[in-house]
């Protein structure tokens, strides 16, 4: 099985993504450019003598600036969809990380190490560069540095589930003073469309996919299901099942959410909501003390009441 990489976007980019014919574009930056500032110090132990700790911040300064572009693992990342894909309305598309590779076989590809504390590869490289200004040792000081400034983020940054690819700088061309990556639509598997995407959007999306022959969802937001879901041009309902994007196993026969695993053994195959019937209504209503309390009028006064007593009033 092949890997998946996701690039979330929002609404507008999808078709700045694809206005080259047989192509998306993708835009990368440098490691000196990249959104969280501490990167490129996170992986070096603060504690080290000045002398060291300068020879690393020079070790950076020489260390060679690859573009980079950086995509997710998972297309149901709700913080991804609100930041990336404004709040939902835009788009994910799907890369086969395989089909990738073929076609650039000098990429580097792997995931982002979530970290708080120094990589413990890097000081005893540091030290032993410092000690015996070997150009081989500084020369292996500065892959562990590589490896550690394009590979790994703080923590904070986990929900990310980021995984980075690096491109040599001879597959990347400048667009208006953006460095962009030109990948053939070939290596395209699917586009998804936000739970909250305009009409027009899930629209053209529909028509690119029907143009470059891959596969088209719209994203879904349900009440029971608790992640994303999608839904192909026919209906039929899919999961991320944490590796790739595939059929649910069991729907809901009234709102066709995905069933979670509890809910499988449901003789209806209802989720919990659609099982909710009028007589569950029935005897919610009648078990209501607001209710009760209403038809008396004397709901305001004890709403007040409480309130004062809530705020330290009484």
């Amino acid at each position: 099985m092949s890997k998946k990489l996701y690039k979330y976007m929002g609404p507008d980019i999808l078709e700045i993504s694809f206005a080259r014919d047989g192509y998306v574009g993708f835009k990368c930056s440098l490691p000196e450019d990249y959104n969280d500032p501490y990167e490129l110090f996170l992986s070096i132990d603060r504690n080290l003598d000045p002398e060291l700790l300068a020879f690393y911040q020079e070790s950076i300064g020489e260390m060679p600036q690859f573009p980079t572009t950086c995509f997710s693992q998972s297309p149901v990342v709700v913080p991804m969809w609100a930041h990336y894909a404004h709040t939902s309305s835009g788009f994910v598309v799907e890369i086969d990380e395989e089909q990738l590779k073929k076609c650039f076989d000098d990429i580097s590809i792997a995931d982002v190490s979530y970290i708080d504390r120094p990589n413990e590869e890097i000081t005893p490289s540091l030290q032993r560069a410092f000690m015996t200004c070997k150009p081989r040792h500084t020369f292996f000081l500065h892959k562990t540095i590589m490896a550690s400034a394009y590979f790994s983020k703080q923590t904070c940054w986990s929900y990310e589930r980021e995984r980075r690819v690096v491109v040599p700088k001879n597959f990347i061309e400048d667009v208006n003073g953006n460095m962009i990556f030109f990948v053939p639509v070939e290596c395209v598997s699917a586009i998804i469309s936000g739970a909250k995407a305009k009409l027009e959007y899930p629209d053209k999306a529909k028509q690119l996919a029907g143009r470059i022959d891959c596969r088209v969802f719209q994203s879904s937001i349900g009440k029971s299901y608790p992640n994303k879901y999608m839904l192909d041009e026919s209906g039929c309902v899919f999961v991320f099942d944490g590796a790739e994007i595939v059929e649910a196993s069991k729907t809901c026969q009234t709102c066709k959410e995905p069933l979670l695993e509890a809910a499988e053994d449901d003789e209806e195959h209802n989720c919990s909501w659609c099982s909710v019937n009028e007589s569950h209504r029935q005897h919610a209503a009648e078990n209501n003390p607001y209710r009760m309390l209403n038809e008396l009028g004397m709901l305001e006064k004890h709403l007040q009441g409480m309130e004062d007593i809530y705020r330290g009033k009484s």
